[in-house]
């Protein structure tokens, strides 16, 4: 009952400058212009039914369109300092943008509806860190603090709609600010004990700790609320052994609970929002080269967990999907 075209435009400009204050210190300004023209043109119909029966009682074709071209300047600033040995301190502040795409209007099942006031997203990011190796280059790590901020992001909350139905609606929520630590390091023990040695022996994690919130919004419901799908920790570690014609490896991933909503529902009967509970999962991979043929295989889900990491508001919903059960795959590679 309606057909549309969104036709759109995006041009770009961007130009930065390494400017050095020091032989080990460098600063790193840039500016970034943006235009952005989106538009629709299209027609509806709009019906009136007879309460009872259903029946159209009359139709109108209703013609539609809107054109909305914008620009921007957005600024940016960096820094980097290696003044020390194996080690290089970094630090990043800039400007973001998020233009309103085709996928946040586009509608696939009638339990969504998408706001019509619905504007781009804007804000800052910034980070603080080091990386470098230690250890006669054996302990590679990269640890760094940042800081982000998005202003009405877009995200989806059940709401009260003019039928006075409940519908998941997809809206310019609130102000969210992203204020984390993210730590990765990677040691080769063989390395360290024999540098003399061909194989690796190598462990390595890496771990974001994420605290998300709405700041505030129009209706004070949502604020200091959760953002919807963002677990406020991540873990991954794991171990690998490579020889000169072996391989193993073994990697645990944890995730913390999250919400699919910006109400934070922990429960709703069409299990169309709610809790994704926590998770941990275990992978495992080999593999085996001989002259040509290398054979490699890995199981994932080691230990058959069963778990979801996102819920359906449509198709193959509504509610939750779960994760793939313990999987195993092999491969066989011959080189000529």
């Amino acid at each position: 009952g309606s057909d549309f075209t969104f036709p759109s435009q995006n041009v770009s400009l961007f130009s930065e400058s390494l400017i050095p204050i020091s032989s080990c210190w460098y600063v790193t300004p840039g500016v970034r212009y943006e235009y952005i023209r989106t538009e629709n043109s299209g027609y509806y119909y709009s019906e009136t039914r007879h309460p009872l029966t259903q029946e159209v009682l009359s139709q109108e074709q209703i013609n539609s369109s809107a054109v909305n071209p914008r620009s921007l300047l957005l600024f940016g600033l960096g820094t980097t300092y290696r003044c020390f040995d194996d080690i290089e301190i970094y630090g990043n502040v800039s400007q973001n943008y998020r233009a309103i795409n085709f996928s946040d209007v586009r509608v696939v099942n009638t339990n969504l509806l998408v706001d019509s006031n619905l504007t781009d997203e804007k804000g800052c990011s910034a980070d603080l860190g080091f990386r470098g190796k230690l250890l006669k280059g054996t302990l590679i790590i990269d640890a760094s603090l940042f800081l982000m901020r998005y202003n009405n992001r877009i995200g989806q909350v059940q709401k009260v709609v003019a039928d006075n139905s409940i519908k998941l609606v997809r809206t310019n929520i609130a102000d969210a600010q992203f204020l984390g630590i993210e730590l990765f390091e990677e040691l080769d023990f063989v390395k360290l004990m024999a540098p003399k040695q061909t194989w690796k022996l190598t462990w390595f994690n890496n771990i974001a700790l994420v605290d998300v919130r709405y700041l505030a919004d129009n209706e004070k419901v949502f604020a200091n609320n959760r953002v919807e799908n963002v677990p406020a920790v991540n873990y991954k570690t794991g171990l690998s052994l490579k020889t000169k014609s072996t391989g193993f490896g073994l990697q645990l991933n944890h995730v913390s609970n999250q919400f699919t909503d910006a109400s934070n529902a922990e429960f709703y009967p069409d299990a169309t929002v709610g809790v994704i509970p926590a998770y941990t999962v275990l992978d495992f991979s080999a593999s085996y080269t001989w002259k040509r043929f290398t054979l490699e295989g890995s199981i994932n889900n080691l230990t058959d967990r069963i778990y979801f990491t996102r819920r359906a508001t449509g198709y193959p919903g509504p509610g939750i999907i779960p994760a793939e059960r313990r999987m195993f795959f092999f491969t066989l590679q011959i080189t000529i």
